[in-house]
Formats: structure tokens, sequence, C-alpha cells
């Protein structure tokens, strides 16, 4: 059919033109639908995003708290060391001077003087008895 209209369309351009405006509202339609689900798809990722993001905050609070918990654990731990280094300082100091002493003592020498000291007792005690011994005498005499 080639009857045309006062623009001079014929009536197969008009239809040919409607057809292509047809695919054309259908491509629109398409592509709409196309955006539709990519606008679903960014928000399923932005809200994969945010608990992604809360998920990982969580995990670097707790190896935040986990990391403050450790240093105070090795500060308290550097604490103990030092403390018992300066008590093992005192204690080497005693086993120093004890060792010192221990090297100046002749075992001979000390065996000698215990025995002195044994005589000087026996001599004392005998006085003693003695003493004892007058004074009740002369008491009963």
């Amino acid at each position: 059919m080639t009857t045309s209209n006062r623009d001079g369309l014929t009536v197969d351009d008009a239809i040919r033109q409607f057809k292509d405006a047809e695919s054309a509202l259908r491509g629109v339609m398409a592509a709409s639908d196309a955006l539709v689900g990519a606008a679903k798809k960014v928000d399923e990722a932005k809200a994969l995003l945010a608990d992604t993001q809360r998920s990982t905050v969580a995990r670097l609070d707790g190896a935040q708290a986990a990391l403050d918990s450790s240093e105070k654990s090795l500060a308290d731990a550097s604490s103990s060391v030092y403390g018992l280094a300066a008590e093992l300082k005192d204690i080497a100091r005693n086993l120093k001077d004890t060792a010192v002493a221990l090297r100046s003592l002749n075992p001979a020498q000390l065996l000698a003087s215990l025995e002195d000291i044994r005589r000087q007792q026996r001599a004392t005690l005998i006085l003693v008895a003695i003493a004892l011994i007058v004074t009740v005498a002369a008491r009963l005499f």
C-alpha cells in the first residue's frame, strides 16, 4: 500500500516508523528492566558492604582489645621481672658476702678456737662448782 498522507508518508512508511518506534520502546523497556536489576544488585552490594564493614569493625575492635590486654599483661610481666631482678641482686650480694666469709674461715683454726672455748667453759664450771661447795660449806660450819 502506497497511499500517502499530507506529510508525504505512505502507509508502509508509517508502519515501518511505528515498528521502529515500538522496537525502540521495547529496547528502552529492556534497558529499564536491566537498570532496575542493576539497581537491585547495587542495593544488595551496598547491604553486603555494610555487613562486611560492621564485621570488620567488630573484628578490629576485638583485635584492639586483645592487643590492649596483651600490652597490659606484658607491662605486668615486665614489672614482675624487674622486681625479681632486684630481689635476685640482694640475694646475690648476700651469697657473695657468705662466700667471702666462708673463704676466710680456716677449719683447723675454727676447731682450735672451739676447743679453747670448751676448755674455758670446763674451767669456769669447775670454779663455779668449787665456789658453790665453799659457799655451802661456809653456811654449814
